[in-house]
């Protein structure tokens, strides 16, 4: 399982994207991982040397009321914030 903690925290009264009514906040975290050799060569069904690090990713989803999504990345500097009703205009044809 790539995710390996999934936490839900009552936060009531949010409507989200849908207009469904979002009520968790959702952690989820994944471990680092380090391709020792072989990294391009699995596309083309050859082996590869794969290894998990004791480092691990972090995505933090919460709702909000405002009627934005933001996206803060404090390690890097990057913080960036979109409308939902915009995202709603945008082309999801290819999720099939």
């Amino acid at each position: 399982m790539v995710c390996k903690y999934l936490f839900k925290y009552a936060t009531p009264g949010i409507t989200g994207v849908s207009g469904a009514m979002l009520s968790e906040v959702l952690l989820i975290s994944a471990p680092g991982k380090v391709i020792l050799h072989g990294e391009h060569a699995v596309v083309h069904g050859k082996v590869a040397l794969a290894v998990a690090l004791n480092l691990r990713t972090f995505l933090l989803l919460r709702p909000q009321s405002n009627g934005k999504v933001s996206l803060s990345l404090p390690n890097i500097g990057i913080k960036q914030v979109w409308d939902v009703a915009e995202l709603q205009l945008l082309d999801t044809s290819f999720l099939g």
